[in-house]
């Protein structure tokens, strides 16, 4: 042990190995150190001759502790003798570079929980989220969930069988940017890129709120939801609706979508109610007048819709073409609410194909601005299940009466 002599208050006093007197601009100061967690920390006391005694107690049991742990670790491991070499060398090569570098204990603790945290892959808990989406539909596997089983297997293909908890705020940022739209090479539309960071960020918070992850390993909490630009709401012309229905009667695959196509244009039914619908929601008990209850509309709201003299006409035409409609039948093809949605699909790449363009929801939105000039913002948002407002923030179109008049005489015999 080594000791050294010192004069505190006119007294010599042995000064431990540890021990150092210091000058500090405005007094000396004892002071003691030691290594604490792989760094050396120093504790002071007065330069006095009771912070003396306290700091010959302090160092007195610094030097017992590292003989006891000296003792305690003298036998250690090619293992563990690796471990502090490859530390070193990290620690090393941080100094050298001028780095702040963690201490050999904060590196283990870094590791050791590293290693005790576990977690589910995204897909276990992608899995998980769409059986909570399940149950709340009755188990009814609706074409909302199909398109949200399409992603989340998206998703968990690019994850792969990476723990969440491993998962990035980057890895994320990375998937969204590389997406593609459907079936195309081209980037995915912003409006794509938002629902799918939607959907990743819900299946996280699932997974926080289920106690399979801790929030602290949630990369999508720091990421933002892009803001969308509104653009002005597209419609089709009354010439081009005209060509399009034209082009309707004298294609016979196309018959068996005049229903559906009628209850869009003339009517301004979402897609989704559309695929919804069977023919005894139309013209209940013999009145002009079609009821969408609670389970076919998009809000959960059941409205009546009054057609046209023109929609009536459409049906007729229809059913001249062969066109079943038992009451029970859907008014699109299709067993199951997915298979009229691709059926719904088909139709509209037909017209597509056919050399129409036909905007994002353009159909509904035609028969909305014509609606809006024929019955009024009121009555038509009563019919389209919208309220006013949204109405009259987005269909406030130049569309003349005339012009919407004839819209709504668009019939097999004026086309």
């Amino acid at each position: 042990m080594s000791k050294e002599k010192k004069v505190i208050e006119g007294k010599r006093v042995t000064f431990l190995r540890g021990m150092a007197l210091e000058k500090h601009p405005d007094c000396y100061r004892i002071s003691v150190s030691r290594y604490e967690n792989g760094k050396r920390a120093r504790t002071y006391y007065p330069a006095t001759l009771e912070g003396y005694k306290r700091a010959y107690d302090d160092c007195q049991m610094a030097i017992h502790e590292r003989k006891r742990y000296g003792t305690a670790f003298g036998n250690i491991s090619d293992d563990e003798k690796g471990t502090i070499s490859l530390w070193r060398k990290y620690r090393d090569n941080c100094q050298s570079s001028g780095l702040s570098y963690f201490s050999a204990f904060e590196v283990m603790q870094k590791g050791l929980e590293a290693c005790n945290t576990t977690s589910p892959t995204f897909k276990q808990m992608g899995q998980l989220y769409l059986k909570k989406m399940l149950y709340h539909e009755n188990g009814v596997l609706t074409s909302h969930i199909e398109k949200v089983k399409s992603r989340l297997e998206k998703i968990s293909k690019h994850f792969d069988q990476l723990p969440m908890h491993k998962i990035t705020e980057d890895a994320i940022i990375d998937f969204i940017r590389k997406l593609k739209g459907h079936q195309s090479k081209a980037p995915a539309l912003p409006e794509t890129k938002k629902q799918y960071i939607q959907l990743i960020k819900s299946v996280f918070s699932f997974a926080v709120k289920k106690k399979e992850l801790d929030e602290k390993y949630n990369p999508s909490s720091s990421i933002d939801i892009p803001t969308i630009e509104k653009k002005e709401v597209e419609i089709i012309s009354l010439k081009d609706v005209k060509k399009i229905w034209k082009h309707v009667k004298k294609t016979p695959y196309l018959h068996q979508f005049i229903p559906a196509l009628a209850v869009g244009f003339f009517c301004g039914a979402r897609v989704a109610e559309r695929t919804r619908m069977k023919y005894k929601d139309i013209f209940v008990g013999g009145r002009n007048e079609i009821y969408l209850s609670s389970t076919i509309t998009k809000n959960d709201f059941a409205r009546y819709i009054y057609p046209p003299a023109c929609f009536k006409q459409w049906f007729e035409f229809a059913k001249s073409m062969g066109v079943e409609m038992s009451p029970d039948n859907y008014i699109l093809p299709g067993r199951t609410e997915i298979n009229r949605v691709d059926a719904h699909i088909r139709m509209m790449n037909t017209l597509h194909m056919a050399g129409f363009s036909i905007p994002r929801n353009g159909i509904r939105h035609t028969a909305a601005s014509n609606m809006c000039v024929i019955h009024g913002f009121t009555e038509a948002a009563s019919q389209l299940g919208h309220e006013e407002r949204i109405l009259r923030r987005h269909y406030r179109l130049p569309l003349t009466k005339k012009d919407a008049e004839a819209y709504f005489k668009i019939s097999p015999d004026t086309v």
